[in-house]
């Protein structure tokens, strides 16, 4: 996760620091597993978002559709979720 976080976000993997991602990806893994996210490729999305988003993302109210999708019961697979979050995250930082 060091790796790829330190490829594709450079600026913000500079301004962090390793130390400080260990921990960001340690808190990372905690938060999307209470959404069922677990699988290695689901929480990598889950810790981009967090670099893009802050760490706190899923809850901060300035969000809403973050925490609309999370929490989503009707969609079963936690994979479906961070699929979707993940896309609709995109489609808001290309605007």
């Amino acid at each position: 996760m060091i790796e790829h976080i330190a490829n594709f976000f450079p600026e913000e993997f500079a301004k962090i620091g390793e130390l400080r991602l260990r921990e960001m990806i340690q808190y990372g893994g905690k938060r999307a597993s209470r959404y069922g996210i677990v699988s290695e490729r689901d929480v990598c999305k889950y810790l981009d978002l967090m670099v893009v988003f802050g760490w706190d993302f899923d809850a901060n109210p300035d969000l809403p559709w973050v925490g609309h999708i999370l929490h989503d019961q009707s969609v079963t697979v936690p994979a479906t979720r961070i699929a979707r979050l993940y896309d609709l995250a995109l489609k808001c930082q290309s605007k």
